[in-house]
This record gives C-alpha cells, structure tokens and sequence, in this order.
C-alpha cells in the first residue's frame, strides 16, 4: 500500500525583548520557562489567535480561496444571528471572498491536543471529536454556503523533545495518524473542504514569542450557489466592516 505524501506550508516565529538581551538569539531552546501553554486554549481562543498573526492568517486564507483581497474581513461565531446558525451549533468563522456576500466561505474548527510528558511519550486528546468536526462541516453545506470547510488544528506542546533543533519539534508519535487521515475517516460531504493546521510551541518559550504554524489542505470545498436569503444575512452581517 503506497504512503500519502502531505506538504504543509510553514511559518516559524520567534521574538527578542533587546531591554533583556546584549545579543540577539533566535529559536534557541534556553529560555524561561512560561506558563502559556498552546494546549490550554479552547476552539474560540486559537481561531482569534489565527486570525490575529498576519503569518498564520495569510497560510490559512491561502489555502480557502484564491480570491485577492478575500480576507479584508471575517468574523467569528459570536456576531451570527439565528438566522445563519439555527442548527449545528455556533459557526467558527465567515468571512465573503472578494468583499462578494453571495460568496460565503464558512470554516469548522476543531482542536486535538498534543503534549509531551517528561519521557518523550506523546499524549494526543480530542482525537474522537474529529467525528464532530465533519458533522459540523456537513451541516454548514447544507445550510447553503459557497465554500464549506473543516478544519482540525493541533496544538503542539513539544518543549520535551530533545532534538537540537527546534523548529523540527512537531508530532512524531503513531496515535496522531488519525489526524493526518483525516479525509479517510469517513462521512465528510463531497462539497465539504478539509483543511489540516499545526500549532507548535517546541520551547518553554510563550507560544506568543514563539511558534511554529503550518497548514495543509487534503481536499478543496465544491463551489455553490449560495441561497439567497443566507446571501442577505451575510451583506447586512459585514455591512459597515
């Protein structure tokens, strides 16, 4: 059985306070230890995240539309009215390709967590709520949207591994393969578009300062034609943005 070859596109960050420094010293794995850890935030917290570091926005934006200027603005879930989410749950993320209502790109979120204990053994959490992730995307097809997608995104706190070199600390373990396989889980929509994302702290450095973020996409959303009342909601959403 041949292998599936997955190439993500990467960004790496890193970030001095020169108030504290007398050299400049990049993703170097001797620094204080903090307690903002990736994996302590919930869905909200890292889709605000995303959409706050020009780096890790550009690399998703790319992957969900091919339309210049499409990621003017987006909103998240807690400005939708009932009449955009009345069922499934609330809605991560919209935002109008080209500045286009009638082109609604919808995006799921879900996250998997990733911890490394003392003794490079891999925890992966959250895994089972992929099932959820694809009944969300199937649900936001049917509501109407021009572009549907899902997106699993995780969280890596790999400060534990001991490579010296720390922008290869990603996930390494077998109980990820579930992740990576997304698209053959199973019951995800034809039009439905799968997205796969990495967060990687792999120092003991805030994932603020430092971080590794990479997006691949397994599959491409089916264009519709988007209903027409969904159409008039998402203009008066994005009206004066």
């Amino acid at each position: 059985m041949s292998k599936k070859l997955l190439a993500f596109k990467y960004t790496y960050f890193d970030s001095v306070h020169f108030d504290a420094v007398k050299t400049m010293k990049l993703f170097q794995d001797d620094v204080p230890y903090s307690a903002e850890r990736i994996t302590d935030n919930d869905e909200q917290a890292i889709v605000k995240w995303i959409l706050s570091n020009v780096q890790c926005r550009d690399l998703i934006f790319s992957e969900i539309t091919h339309t210049p200027g499409a990621h003017k603005d987006s909103i998240l879930d807690n400005s939708f009215p009932k009449s955009i989410r009345p069922e499934g749950g609330d809605i991560d993320f919209v935002m109008p390709e080209g500045d286009n209502p009638s082109k609604a790109v919808c995006v799921e979120f879900k996250k998997v967590k990733v911890q490394i204990d003392d003794d490079g053994r891999e925890r992966v959490n959250n895994l089972s709520k992929l099932k959820q992730l694809i009944q969300q995307g199937n649900k936001r097809r049917s509501q109407g949207f021009y572009k549907s997608y899902i997106c699993a995104v995780a969280l890596i706190d790999s400060h534990q591994y001991k490579s010296p070199n720390v922008l290869v600390r990603g996930m390494e373990g077998k109980d990820i393969k579930k992740f990576y396989n997304l698209d053959s889980i199973g019951g995800v929509h034809n039009d439905v578009g799968i997205i796969l994302a990495e967060i990687a702290q792999p120092t003991g450095k805030s994932f603020n300062e430092m971080f590794g973020f990479g997006v691949c996409k397994l599959k491409d959303a089916v264009i519709l034609e988007q209903r027409p009342r969904l159409t008039e909601d998402v203009q008066e959403l994005f009206k004066g943005l």
